[in-house]
């Protein structure tokens, strides 16, 4: 490539995948601290090395993969990386090769982070299998597009819809594969799934820019993970010979490559020869994150992109030509400097405040170590052509790697060594002992390969040199204070330890370590040993299983079924190494079955089946066929994966089965409050400045202020005029329905002659309606607990809810703030909200009651703040998931009853959904369940659906008596009646939050603006209370007047009763009265 410029893209793409950001010499624009950083298959290899960088740069890190034992391990290492205690590091066990997988385990990790989808998705996960496209069957075919394209893809899908929902300017890292661009033979199963996944990050590329999510793809070479040599197992011959010369890359390599490539892949041009703008937007859609740019191609730039993704191409001559237009155009200058001169630099980078400033010294003298410190020092990037780095000892003309390395470390020992911790690549990053390293060995070690030390008393210390237990380094990192380091090796011969042990910590254990003793004895078990028995003799291995499996199924106490559960275990495990089966493909097959097994009976093939006597059923319902097949009953049309409700028929419950019909999940309220406590402490005892933390670790927002007061100005409720309307519309019957709950004349009642007794409502002074936000902007639940606090006359009204990541509120919720009077807005969430208004803080008025719906940890901090003694403020009630029971008979329309089923499924996977089926025929089940398929599959939210349908009931009754009755015992949040005398039918209700009559009433109408409010109890609560209303704001207040008259006739009556109970005082209180009359 012609001209000195272009140089700089070889050396981002090839050079700076090595270790070059080790020694600080390359920084990046995408700064991961306090991020949530979501990792799929992020328990080994690539996503784990991944995990690792992020940790150690600030990062909250979710990593995602199926053994639970390896996410374990992954767990310890990446604790041990952490750089602050605020980090949260967190692992999940998913299957993610279906959608409803992958979005339950984005949805898990976006628990801690109270619903917010995680700001970045490297998606690591995925598997190969090279084989010859004839040797594959139909279902090898299906798994090879699942373990390449479907297991990145649908965690894609569901973590950009989140983040489209929730407006978070997200960023989503694809891994490809080479084989994304180019196959070869026996890799027929593989690469379709890589080049469609290609096709869709290129769509995705440009498609997201819509709502400013940046789309990458990455595109390792072959990487020597841990499955790397379960793949060579599976591995044609052939294939193997053709592959011999290729050498690979480290998964640490790869991940460094990787994390540098997110964000900072640049291109650079030579000003003779620019590309066009059309070109730099190209490459920015195509997932470049910057491009570096001459100042000429700079000017034509501006205001067309965004300075972030600019960064400008300039030498020391042109700096001062450059305009506050232009340096507001870039993020970055690129400096190319005839040496590295630092007074000069520091000069010049004066004119670039705020700009990442980068160095490229176009000399031929190799920069020097001093150089490096001096230039990191300075906040200057040092930018290294390839030509000028060397793995020979350092010239003139060229820097060696390793010392390059080692010019920015620092020991802060006497001897100038380096601690230096040794893990185990293969064995997931086990540490394997603990040693020292001086400049000389980081130097040789690098340049050979092999683990080199240095002894305190021997010097250099070449691992294995005589013992033949030599190590391959993988890597080496320096810590965050540059002052000690990590190897990453493959440790060949006995082990690390001189006791000939695999570490200096012990031994291995689990089934990893099962798995490894039986690789071993396939191998080399002696003749004659019980092992090889099993492994030669097919019969006596299948005899052991059969029976190993009896005796576990005849076991009955815990620590039998665990004894013979192992011995199960370990001659299960031989077979499968016998076979080449390790255990991830036992959890890939897992996860087959399991995508199968709701179109399977499951029932037992008859040779193991044996006539036994009836048993009562031991199961909590007794469940009839969703589908009867009964030759009159339609067929089921829809999707393959149909979303289907469990029968049950009344009729056939016990007593008991019928008490398990109405138990809801219960929140483990102690749990949650030992959560929520600190929480509630550091808002308690810090104030303004723990919730503006608060701000910054869970919603990203730098708050300079946690409060909006009134007037609320008119740009921040800038409304769309049908929403306006509408929430207009929906103000004006709200009110109006609360407002007719308002007691307009005290209570008066003379008890008998002379006495009065009158009670009268007063408002609640002040008040505390917290509004949830994160995954749903909610003007609905504003003017819900808003509107009855205004009606009642309470003097302050203070509004929580969680701020944007630029710090601002949603405009639908300030114009509501506005027509309800709201005396302050609280940019805060969870519990550090519920916290501010319990005990007020410099800022936040301190209210007396707090209403408001919200996740767990809203609610165990409002049932922790009603309980302390020092908040002196109640709540409205407890909450818990969204639910609904519809009664429905022959009369109601199929479409409508799903329909009404399907609006509160929707809202989470612990929503609760009940139908009352009165006298439905099986053919109008039938219908209804066909409704409920074809309606779930056409909305976004299906997989949601799909999981709290399947928890979901139908509940088969004869009449319209036992439906009702059913419902007052369960007493739901939302009741819904679908039957031919609907409105007769309210009358025997007894126990529900709302009750919805006849046909054309959805629940929707109430959740929005029909007048009724959509606060309501959940849990079985509507047995004891009340949905929020007018009369929730006030309090009353009784008060008595008494004529002498009166007292005559009343005074004897209180005397005896005074003297009865021995209260003296009380009784006198009553006689100096009377004596005086």
């Amino acid at each position: 490539m012609p001209g000195s410029d272009t140089l700089f893209y070889s050396v981002v793409v090839a050079l700076f995948t090595i270790a070059i950001s080790t020694m600080g010499i390359f920084t990046r624009k995408w700064n991961p601290k306090d991020k949530h950083c979501y990792v799929t298959g992020g328990s080994t290899g690539l996503g784990l090395c991944l995990a690792k960088i992020l940790v150690k740069d600030g990062a909250h890190v979710s990593i995602v993969a199926r053994n639970q034992e390896k996410l374990d391990q992954a767990i310890t290492e990446l604790e041990s990386l952490r750089i602050s205690p605020e980090q949260v590091i967190k692992s999940y066990s998913f299957s993610l090769t279906d959608a409803a997988g992958s979005v339950a385990a984005l949805d898990a990790a976006s628990v801690p982070f109270e619903g917010r989808v995680p700001d970045a998705l490297f998606l690591c996960a995925g598997a190969s299998r090279p084989r010859f496209f004839i040797d594959d069957d139909a279902e090898a075919l299906e798994r090879g597009m699942r373990d390449a394209y479907w297991i990145q893809a649908y965690s894609a899908h569901a973590g950009i819809k989140k983040m489209v929902r929730q407006k978070v300017p997200g960023k989503v890292v694809f891994v490809g594969s080479m084989l994304s661009y180019m196959s070869f033979m026996g890799w027929s199963n593989y690469a379709p799934g890589k080049h469609a996944l290609r096709g869709l990050a290129d769509g995705l590329a440009s498609e997201c820019q819509l709502y400013d999510i940046s789309v990458q793809m990455y595109f390792p070479c072959t990487m020597e993970t841990p499955g790397y040599d379960e793949e060579n197992k599976l591995k044609p011959e052939l294939l193997k010979r053709l592959e011999e010369t290729d050498k690979g890359m480290t998964p640490e390599d790869a991940a460094q490559a990787m994390y540098k490539a997110t964000g900072s892949t640049y291109y650079v041009f030579p000003d003779a020869t620019p590309p066009s703008v059309d070109q730099v937007t190209t490459w920015l859609d195509q997932g470049a994150s910057k491009v570096v740019v001459p100042l000429t191609l700079a000017r034509d730039l501006s205001g067309l992109i965004p300075s972030e993704k600019l960064v400008l191409l300039l030498d020391t001559g042109s700096a001062s030509a450059v305009t506050d237009k232009i340096r507001a155009t870039v993020s970055g200058v690129l400096l190319k400097t005839p040496a590295v001169d630092t007074d000069l630099l520091e000069s010049v980078k004066q004119f670039f405040k705020g700009l990442s400033f980068y160095v490229l010294p176009s000399a031929e003298t190799v920069p020097t170590t001093t150089s490096i410190q001096a230039l990191k020092q300075l906040g200057a990037t040092l930018v290294i052509p390839s030509s000028q780095l060397t793995l020979s000892s350092t010239s003139s003309s060229q820097l060696n790697v390793g010392d390059a390395f080692v010019a920015p470390l620092t020991s802060d020992r006497p001897d100038g060594l380096f601690p230096t911790i040794v893990t185990a690549f293969n064995l997931g990053g086990r540490s394997l002992g603990l040693v020292y390293s001086s400049k000389e060995s980081i130097t040789e070690s690098i340049c050979t390969g092999k683990g080199v030390y240095q002894s305190r008393k021997h010097g250099l210390w070449r691992k294995g040199e005589t013992s033949g237990a030599v190590q391959e380094v993988v890597s080496l990192r320096a810590d965050c204070d540059s002052d000690s380091l990590e190897f990453s090796v493959i440790q060949h011969g006995t082990g690390f330890c001189h006791l000939g042990t695999s570490t200096c910590f012990g031994e291995l254990n689990g089934l990893p370590a099962l798995e490894r003793t039986l690789q071993q004895r396939l191998q080399s078990a002696p003749q004659g040993s019980y092992t090889r028995r099993l492994f030669e003799d097919p019969k006596l291995l299948r005899a052991k299983i059969m029976e190993e499996a009896e005796e576990l199924c005849a076991a009955e106490t815990k620590e039998n079924v665990s004894f013979e559960a192992a011995d199960l275990i370990y001659f299960a495990l031989t077979k499968c190494v016998k076979a080449g089966v390790s255990l991830a493909d036992i959890e890939a097959s897992l996860d087959l079955k399991a995508k199968k097994v709701t179109r399977r009976p499951g029932d037992a093939k008859p040779q193991w089946t044996r006539p036994e006597t009836p048993k009562p059923l031991s199961a909590v319902v007794k469940t009839t066929p969703a589908h009867p097949a009964a030759p009159s009953a339609p067929a089921v049309t829809g999707n393959a994966d149909g979303i289907r409700m469990r029968t049950v028929d009344l009729s056939s419950c016990s007593r008991s089965e019928r008490a398990q019909l109405l138990k809801r999940p219960v929140l483990k309220s102690d749990e949650m409050i030992a959560k929520v406590k600190p929480i509630v402490d550091e808002v308690r005892t810090r104030g303004d400045a723990a919730l503006i933390e608060f701000a910054a670790k869970f919603d990203r927002a730098q708050l300079s202020t946690t409060i909006i007061s009134p007037p609320y100005s008119p740009e921040s409720m800038e409304l769309d005029p049908d929403v306006k309307n509408a929430i207009d519309q929906a103000y004006a019957n709200i009110y109006k329905f609360h407002a007719a709950q308002a007691e307009k004349a005290p209570l008066v009642v003379e008890t008998m002659p002379g006495v009065t007794c009158t009670r009268f409502a007063r408002p609640i002074a002040r008040v505390g309606l917290y509004v949830p936000g994160g995954t749903a902007v909610l003007p609905s639940t504003a003017l819900m607990l808003g509107i009855p606090a205004q009606v009642a006359g309470c003097k302050e009204i203070v509004l929580a809810t969680p701020p944007r990541s630029d710090g601002s509120i949603v405009p639908e919720v300030i114009y509501v703030a506005k027509l309800i009077g709201a005396s302050a807005i609280l940019k805060a969430g969870g519990g550090q909200a519920v916290a501010a208004m319990a005990y007020g803080t410099e800022t936040v008025p301190k209210v007396d009651k707090i209403f408001g719906p919200g996740n767990q940890w809203v609610t165990a901090a409002k049932m922790f703040v009603q309980n302390d003694t020092d908040a002196l403020v109640s709540i409205d009630m407890p909450a818990g998931p969204s639910e609904v029971l519809v009664i429905s008979d022959m009369t109601g329309n199929p479409a409508f009853v799903a329909a009404d089923l399907l609006s509160q499924a929707e809202h989470g996977i612990d929503s609760q959904v009940v139908l009352v089926a009165v006298e439905l025929t099986d053919e109008r089940l039938a219908e209804i369940e066909r409704e409920v398929d074809v309606q779930a599959h056409a909305l976004e939210r299906v997989d949601i659906v799909r999981e709290s349908v399947r928890k979901s009931l139908i509940v088969r009754v004869a009449n319209d008596e036992e439906a009702i009755a059913f419902s007052n015992d369960y007493a739901p949040e939302h009741l819904i009646i679908h039957l031919g005398n609907a409105q007769g039918a309210v009358k025997s209700i007894e126990n529900a939050g709302s009750v919805f009559v006849g046909p054309f009433t959805p629940e929707s109408c109430g959740d929005y603006a029909s007048g009724t409010n959509h606060t309501l109890p959940t849990n079985g609560y509507a047995r004891q209370f009340s949905g929020v209303n007018t009369l929730s704001f006030q309090k009353h207040i009784t008060s008595q007047e008494i004529t002498k008259e009166g007292l005559r006739n009343l005074g004897p009556v209180v005397i005896t009763l005074a003297d009865c109970e021995g209260l003296q005082a009380h009784g006198n209180a009553v006689r100096v009265r009377l004596a005086a009359i």
